[in-house]
């Protein structure tokens, strides 16, 4: 409960004893000093201050016993500092001069006395919970944020390693070209200049000239070549089928309609999710078909991988909720992936596993 709202059904009590007795000046004073001290106790948190001001009001309702009417806002402040002689101070002041003479208003500050300390039980119990909940959100907090970098890493990671795969193919490429093509033009260049120094004849001076102009174009353009490798080396085609083939846990049925130049950062994208997505389906799915689909559209690029498994009767599955499940981290990463392409992904249950993918063309 809140602190304000604590003293404010308190105070709504302490007026309902005007029922025993009259209201008078004693009553309005008592009010405003009760309510000042209240202030004071709050603002300082002092509990030396806190004791004499609360020894003063028990002495003042000595001589005016209107004022004890406000005692249970005193007790709030008491239970809160642990200020537990003023609270026996004021009980036994409560006993001795009403339990006697005025029974009912006695019961009256008896019971708000209690339900003022109740009051502050509840107060603290939801300031101690509210605390609990910040430290338990600042540490959900952290821990996805380091969730995040960690699977941007591994993103990264993985990246590299598929780039790194098609720098070791663009360099055997360019080694094979060198070696056998180079060098072979390499040596006819060096016999043509050889013949050319030798050769007497005007008539085949400038056959030899056209010769020699010939290879050297040749050679550089297979140098152009060499130097301008990149990463088309690696075939998305291919590569699916690649890995289609090495999957062992349930048939794949493969429909690739795709004819242009797919950019290197989607092909990437698509191995990486089809490669987790068929790990995933070895690991957690009973699925006895699967069907991967990937096709060309005038404004995007879509993948879809689908299996037979079975699954709870689910519908769509937010980020969210992949984020709260064990094993959903692989999925994660499929959605970050597709997401810094600006692309779109949506994971469904329903009949089997579906997960789809649209990535906009530039």
């Amino acid at each position: 409960m809140n602190l304000l709202l604590s003293h404010l059904f308190v105070l709504v009590y302490c007026f309902g004893g005007l029922f025993f007795q009259n209201f008078s000046q004693q009553t309005i004073i008592g009010f405003l000093l009760s309510v000042t001290a209240i202030t004071f106790f709050y603002y300082f948190q002092n509990k030396g201050l806190s004791i004499i001001i609360s020894s003063v009001y028990a002495v003042i309702t000595l001589f005016y016993p209107e004022f004890s009417l406000f005692i249970p806002l005193f007790m709030i402040n008491a239970s809160h500092l642990r200020l537990y002689p003023v609270i026996l101070v004021f009980l036994a002041e409560n006993y001795l001069f009403f339990a006697s003479s005025n029974v009912p208003y006695f019961i009256f500050l008896l019971f708000g006395i209690l339900l003022a300390i109740f009051f502050e039980y509840l107060t603290e119990s939801y300031h101690t919970l509210a605390q609990h909940y910040k430290e338990m959100r600042d540490d959900s907090t952290e821990r996805n944020l380091l969730l995040k970098a960690r699977n941007q890493t591994l993103l990264e990671n993985q990246d590299y390693e598929i780039h790194n795969a098609t720098l070791k193919e663009r360099n055997r490429i360019a080694r094979e070209i060198h070696d056998n093509v180079g060098h072979m033009l390499s040596r006819s260049i060096l016999m043509t200049g050889a013949l050319q120094a030798i050769n007497q004849d005007e008539n085949c001076k400038e056959s030899l000239q056209i010769l020699q102009d010939t290879l050297s174009q040749a050679m550089n353009n297979i140098r152009a070549s060499v130097h301008n490798l990149h990463d088309d080396s690696i075939n998305l085609q291919k590569s699916i089928k690649s890995l289609i083939e090495n999957f062992t846990f349930c048939p794949v049925h493969l429909e690739y309609d795709i004819q242009s130049d797919v950019p290197s950062a989607v092909r990437y994208a698509f191995i990486s999710i089809t490669k987790e997505a068929l790990t995933n389906i070895a690991k957690h799915s009973n699925a006895t078909m699967t069907q991967i689909t990937l096709r060309e559209h005038p404004s995007m690029y879509q993948l879809v991988i689908r299996d037979n498994g079975e699954t709870s009767s689910g519908k769509l599955i937010s980020l969210e909720q992949l984020e709260e499940e064990p094993d959903g981290i692989g999925l994660v990463n499929m959605a970050d992936r597709v997401h810094m392409l600006h692309g779109m992904i949506q994971i469904t249950q329903k009949n089997g596993f579906q997960i789809f993918i649209s990535i906009p063309r530039n």
